[in-house]
């Protein structure tokens, strides 16, 4: 604790804690992942806009409550995964309950529980304006800005359920094209020309069908394949090789590598990716396409040392209209619990 004290104190009184594109008068935590994090808000007729942000990254939480402006009904907006959350509007899903699946075994996420009007969106605009006005930086506009136009998108009788809240941004026919307000970089994709020598330069067979290697400023990532993107209870989003609290672009993988898998460890796997993909409720087991499903899975190691660990599970042939079900670790994924990120692959 002393340690943590005497860090953001020097961290004060340096000028070299200042974070580009955050207000000379936003308080500063010290985060032992990401580094220095700043804080402020700015308090509007209509609500509260509160700000975090690093070099990075910029987490934006807009309340329509000026006299509440935490817990008050609004949204939360993070740059990186750029996309809207609707919170305490209404219930909040179960994360259980955030994917479904129908007796076809098709996939699907929840529908939220609550539904916003035009005269909610539009109050929730006007919030995100009056911010505008009082913003000082160029990153706070654009940010706000792009939550303007997100907005002004959203169709409120159509939300799904997310773990942060509800949003949009599965709607059929939403196609938005993501964007980094924050940094104005977007997708921040770079020639992989500047990678050391030690970078892997392809995925292996048969993950090929599924993933691709790509080069940003933060460092070598795997995405989906062209036409697909990867749907996290979070949002879509990729799988990184950074090392770091912000990582670099000569971040990189060193060997993607296929895990084998003996008899005894697959039908553990099975059992816990049952349980994780269609969980028990009230009694009731749902149908569990996991057995006919065929699991392969996938080692990444960083240059940072760190691993990686991902799996598939297929549907079997002839069920075209089953998605592939993934699973990113951290770690090794033993227990699944601990540490397992869970996603479907769907078409952009």
């Amino acid at each position: 604790m002393l340690k943590k004290v005497v860090a953001l104190i020097f961290c004060a009184a340096l000028a070299s804690c200042s974070t580009p594109g955050v207000p000379s008068t936003a308080g500063v935590e010290l985060n032992p992942i990401d580094g220095p994090i700043r804080h402020w808000r700015r308090n509007v007729e209509h609500g509260c806009v509160n700000w975090s942000a690093t070099e990075n990254w910029a987490m934006v939480e807009l309340s329509v409550d000026s006299t509440r402006c935490e817990g008050a009904p609004g949204l939360s907006y993070h740059t990186s995964a750029d996309y809207l959350a609707f919170r305490n509007y209404g219930p909040q899903t179960d994360f259980a309950d955030l994917v479904t699946q129908d007796s076809n075994g098709r996939i699907s996420f929840a529908l939220c529980s609550f539904s916003l009007s035009a005269d909610q969106l539009e109050t929730l605009r006007t919030v995100a304006r009056e911010g505008l006005a009082r913003s000082t930086t160029d990153a706070e506009r654009r940010t706000l800005t792009r939550i303007d136009h997100l907005l002004a998108a959203t169709n409120g009788a159509a939300l799904t359920s997310d773990q942060q809240g509800c949003t949009g941004r599965f709607n059929p026919g939403a196609n938005i094209v993501r964007e980094d307000a924050w940094t104005n970089t977007g997708e921040a994709v770079v020639p992989c020309e500047a990678l050391p020598a030690t970078a892997v330069t392809s995925v292996p067979a048969p993950f090929d069908q599924y993933m691709q290697l790509t080069c940003t400023r933060s460092g070598q990532a795997l995405r989906p394949v062209d036409g697909a993107q990867w749907l996290f209870s979070t949002g879509p989003r990729w799988m990184w090789s950074v090392g770091s609290p912000r990582g670099s672009a000569a971040d990189h993988f060193v060997r993607l590598t296929p895990t084998s898998i003996d008899a005894a460890e697959l039908a553990s796997l099975r059992g816990q990716l049952a349980q994780a993909f269609f969980p028990q409720t009230d009694g009731q087991s749902r149908r569990r396409p996991i057995s006919d499903r065929t699991i392969i899975g996938l080692s990444a190691r960083k240059s940072a040392g760190s691993l990686l660990q991902i799996y598939l599970l297929i549907p079997p042939p002839g069920a075209s209209d089953q998605p592939v079900l993934g699973v990113e670790c951290a770690r090794n994924c033993r227990t699944l619990e601990a540490d397992a990120m869970y996603f479907v692959i769907m078409p952009d």
